[in-house]
This record gives C-alpha cells, structure tokens and sequence, in this order.
C-alpha cells in the first residue's frame, strides 16, 4: 500500500508532468449515442439489496472517516494515470463497482453499498481484450462533496491488486466538466518479485495491458465518498479499430 499512496501523491503533486495527470474543463464537447449512468450517493441503509437493472448505482454517500483521507483538488477534476506497475497485495476496502466484459452495455447489478458490490456489463473486444467504447465522468449535485475513485485490476495468480489509475473528484461551485476516463481501464502489469516487492528483473515482462485481460479474474472501481450525491457517467459506444 504504502507503494501506491507514494506514487498517488508524487505524480498529483508534480508540476507539468507529461501524459500522467488529466485536469476536468477542457471544452470537450459530447454528442451521439451513448449510455448515460447515475452514480448515487445513498445514506447507510437506505437502499436495502437493489440487485435489479437500471441506469443508477447506488454508493454510500459518505465512507471515509474524514476530508483528509480523499484528494479534493481545488479546480474540479483530475485523472491520474499510472506510469508503472503498481500494486497493493490486500483488497481495497472502499465501495465497488465491477465492470464484465461482453458484447453490450448493461447495469446487472445497482446496489454498491453492499459486500458484493455493484456489476456494469460494458463491450469488449473478444480477441483484443481492449474496450470498444471511450467514457467519460463528471460530479453534480449539491456542492460540497468529494469522491475518489481508484481501479483495480486483481491477479489472482500473485494475489495482487494492481492500480489502474484514479479520477479525482470535487463538486465545487459552477459548472462541472466532464473527464475523460479510457485510462483507467488500461494497467501496467507485472510479474512481481515478492523478496523485493518489485518487478522480477528475470521475468523483464512489464507492459500495459486491458484490465480485461486473461491475467486477470475481476476488475473493479473503488469509490471512496464524502458527501457526493451524484456522479454521471457517459459511455460511448466504438467500433473495432
């Protein structure tokens, strides 16, 4: 863990680094068909096992402890993306979404605020593993709240949990903008070597992969939440390069 949470805070703290930190407000402009999902923040208790389908999820509206367990930048929104295998050998323990691969769009599970957690079927390439849509997400809602979501790829083989990247998000006052967020379903893997807690020198088999990939058995967005009532989703559809 403390791998991860050094490599989190030096990339967001970095100014000017190249290709790794994504800000909200960039005048993208979305139009055409696409799915659009409500992410919502519930009070403990209140949704009571909401296994059906839909375009909502529900999530705790507050799970952390306080403020300062959650990164809140001042400007909205921020993407980090990783630039190296990076990893946690114990399961997060915030909120979970699944994402499932198949050939189509479709929410099989809405309640996120249970043990098992919250399931979205999205397209995939079969052959390729790589996602057939482009997806974006922005806070609404009352301003206030913050919420941070982390994913994570799970090698079942290693037993590791490895970062894909984490969106940032705080609902400032204004207009919020939408983020783009394709990073996260992509993550750099390894072979790791558990003397070192490092990458096997010998195995050198470091490379960035779909989080749909064979290597893995489950991936999932972490969602840890202080007070944000809704966050929107917008998938959109592509075909196969």
């Amino acid at each position: 863990m403390k791998k991860l949470l050094t490599l989190i805070v030096t990339v967001f703290f970095i100014v000017g680094f190249s290709g790794s930190v994504v800000f909200a407000g960039n005048g993208i402009d979305l139009n055409g068909k696409h799915y659009n999902v409500n992410i919502i923040g519930k009070k403990k208790g209140s949704v009571n096992g909401d296994d059906s389908n839909g375009r909502s999820i529900f999530i705790p509206l507050k799970n952390v402890n306080n403020r300062n367990d959650l990164i809140c930048p001042e400007d909205g929104s921020v993407l980090v993306d990783d630039i190296e295998p990076t990893w946690v050998d114990s399961e997060p323990t915030g909120a979970k979404i699944y994402f499932v691969a198949g050939d189509s769009f479709e929410v099989q599970d809405r309640d996120g605020t249970d043990n098992d957690g919250a399931k979205i079927q999205v397209p995939v390439d079969p052959d390729t593993k790589e996602i057939l849509f482009d997806i974006y997400v922005r806070v609404l809602g009352k301003p206030g709240g913050c919420i941070n979501v982390a994913g994570y790829a799970h090698d079942d083989l290693q037993g590791l949990w490895f970062w894909s990247g984490s969106v940032y998000l705080n609902r400032t006052k204004g207009k919020q903008a939408f983020i783009r967020a394709n990073e996260l379903f992509e993550v750099w893997w390894c072979t790791v070597d558990t003397d070192t807690d490092t990458c096997d020198a010998d195995a050198n088999d470091a490379q960035e992969i779909s989080v749909f990939s064979d290597v893995f058995d489950e991936y999932f967005w972490n969602i840890m939440n202080d007070g944000a009532k809704l966050v929107q989703v917008r998938i959109y559809p592509r075909p196969v390069e």
